[in-house]
């Protein structure tokens, strides 16, 4: 009987012991990857509550928070007042938690977990009290105006222009071919993509000869104006290829036959 006992007590304490472990593993070392998973609704909605940091250069704001009032609570998201003209740097933070630019690589700064360790105990505390979480602020040193005579300068040609001022290493200007406006990534206000015309011209012929009669030659020329998409983040040079030609005015010539 005594024998039996032990054989309990030591199942139950593997048990307790296997309880510990797991939990300790889901509260420190798998916490930071279920909170970055994209389905995390709980997170989600967090990370909604905290009023992000502002992102500005020495002159205008680049990003900035717009905030929603749903069921009592507040919500914040993201706007970019400057649109294109520096969509490469800033990046976007959209309501499905997709990041870019600086909106993902000082995410820590902008929500304000990468503080000290009393300040995170105060932002503990403000939220319990229903105090929403402020971020801190991104200073950047873009010359927007040269910034712009940059994008202007690369019109429609694929490239990048960076400066920096050599005195001090300060970033400048870091503008890039083709950009896209990060108030269309994910928004709540415009989820679609402004109209476009273009025209395509598809010529046959099919030859009379009795022994060619089941010859014909096509040619098409697509996108006849050379016109340029609407652009949108994520799409192959900047333009959805379901809706626009990813490309300029292209041709095809080809030769087709029956037996």
């Amino acid at each position: 009987m005594n024998r039996q006992l032990i054989r309990v007590a030591w199942v139950a304490m593997a048990l307790i012991v296997a309880l510990v472990v797991g939990t300790t593993y889901w509260q420190t070392w798998a916490r930071p990857g279920l909170a970055a998973r994209q389905d995390n609704e709980i997170q989600r909605v967090a990370e909604f509550q905290v009023r992000r940091g502002l992102i500005v250069s020495p002159t205008r704001v680049l990003a900035r928070n717009r905030a929603l009032q749903r069921k009592g609570k507040t919500f914040y998201f993201r706007r970019y007042p400057q649109g294109r003209l520096a969509a490469h740097v800033v990046g976007y933070s959209t309501i499905s938690r997709s990041r870019a630019g600086l909106e993902k690589s000082l995410n820590g700064t902008l929500t304000g977990t990468d503080r000290a360790l009393s300040d995170l105990v105060e932002q503990r505390i403000d939220r319990l009290q229903g105090t929403p979480i402020v971020g801190d602020d991104v200073v950047t040193t873009l010359d927007l105006r040269a910034q712009k005579v940059a994008l202007e300068q690369l019109g429609r040609t694929c490239g990048a222009v960076t400066a920096l001022d050599p005195r001090s290493g300060r970033l400048l200007v870091m503008a890039s071919s083709p950009s896209y406006d990060p108030n269309l990534v994910g928004s709540t206000d415009t989820p679609t993509i402004g109209s476009h015309f273009t025209a395509n011209l598809i010529g046959t012929y099919r030859f009379e000869a009795r022994k060619l009669d089941n010859v014909e030659v096509f040619l098409s020329i697509d996108n006849i104006a050379d016109k340029d998409p609407k652009f949108s983040a994520g799409g192959v040079g900047g333009a959805y290829p379901v809706l626009y030609p990813s490309v300029g005015r292209s041709y095809r010539l080809g030769l087709r036959m029956g037996f």
